[in-house]
């Protein structure tokens, strides 16, 4: 794969190729994982006749070839007569989205309940495999918490899931547990909120997918607003946040309201200066830093709803943000029987 770069970097020289227009300010021609390649390139003949040279240049030199009835060629706004004659010079066969690669789906558009129909598949698979074998009720909520979860938390540090999918699939891991069979049932003696809550609240300590899906994809824009080391978060930087700051609209007034609900003696300042305040701060212990924790991770997440709205939705913006924050930060605290003593619940103030 070595001899491939160096081949592919010799065509990023050539005047006559023309990168794909994603690809150009990162010089980006190929992604390889293991044995899977992606090659990028503009929709046009020359460059795709240029990047088969390459190809086959490589293959000469090592005795290594592409597979034609393994190879797709996806295309994006070119016209049917130009894809007509680029499938010609590569000998492909023409691929639509979306398509798996690296066992999840790529696509052009948001993630349907279609496109999670492998996931649900598989789990529904594996609780009918166990169920054969019988396991106790200690046992099936092992493997629900080990085994089923993993699954799916694969997927969810990559999408963010449809509510219908988690939904339907916390529904298959209860009837699992309650009755040992993957056909749901609304048979239940406990409630499944409630065996998602902590042990020490009375639940099982499950983990609830929806949230655990948010707190993942947290993980993501920390990547993206400490600007990472890594390429999909470059791309990302360049191609779309460019050099605006990624969290200038989280305000400062918002963050100081919350800050002060919590109790905290604290002006905002600068994002960068804050973000290094609210790790420190999050690290300590204490019930007050658990709250915080809770809050500065809802009010990123509202927010960042509330400005795809804006930009992507044609909607405004959402004076209501911080009350919604208090509230959901409020149902999580009230699981934690000591945490929930500090609050007030007819005003939700924190004493």
């Amino acid at each position: 794969m070595e001899y491939l770069h160096r081949c592919l970097k010799k065509l990023q020289g050539n005047t006559s190729f023309k990168f794909h227009p994603k690809c150009e300010k990162l010089g980006i021609t190929s992604i390889c994982f293991v044995d899977d390649l992606m090659l990028f390139t503009r929709g046009d003949e020359r460059s795709v006749q240029l990047l088969m040279d390459t190809i086959t240049q490589f293959s000469a030199a090592t005795g290594l070839k592409a597979s034609p009835t393994k190879c797709r060629v996806y295309f994006g706004g070119v016209d049917e007569n130009v894809q007509q004659r680029i499938l010609s010079i590569t000998g492909f066969l023409t691929g639509s989205l979306p398509f798996k690669y690296l066992g999840v789906p790529l696509m052009n558009r948001s993630l349907n309940v279609n496109m999670c129909r492998p996931l649900i598949d598989m789990i529904t698979s594996k609780i009918t495999h166990w169920t054969a074998r019988l396991p106790s009720y200690a046992g099936k909520q092992q493997l629900v918490k080990s085994v089923l979860f993993a699954f799916t938390n694969y997927w969810m540090q990559v999408f963010h899931l449809p509510k219908c999918v988690t939904k339907h699939i916390e529904a298959m891991c209860r009837s699992f547990v309650w009755s040992g069979k993957a056909e749901i049932t609304r048979k239940a003696p406990v409630s499944w909120k409630k065996i998602c809550e902590p042990k020490n609240a009375g639940g099982l300590n499950i983990t609830s997918l929806n949230e655990w899906n948010i707190t993942t994809l947290g993980k993501l824009l920390w990547n993206i607003e400490s600007k990472a080391d890594k390429m999909w978060v470059i791309w990302v930087n360049i191609y779309y946040i460019k050099d605006q700051n990624f969290l200038l609209w989280w305000t400062r007034v918002i963050l100081a309201q919350m800050l002060h609900w919590i109790g905290y003696h604290h002006n905002p300042g600068i994002w960068q200066y804050e973000k290094q305040w609210l790790t420190m701060e999050a690290n300590k212990k204490g019930w007050r830093r658990q709250i915080l924790k809770a809050a500065a991770t809802e009010l990123v997440y509202a927010l960042w709803q509330n400005r795809n709205s804006i930009i992507f939705a044609q909607g405004t913006r959402d004076d209501h943000v911080l009350d919604r924050v208090k509230f959901i930060v409020y149902t999580r605290c009230s699981r934690h029987r000591i945490i929930i003593t500090h609050f007030d619940e007819n005003t939700l103030c924190i004493e």
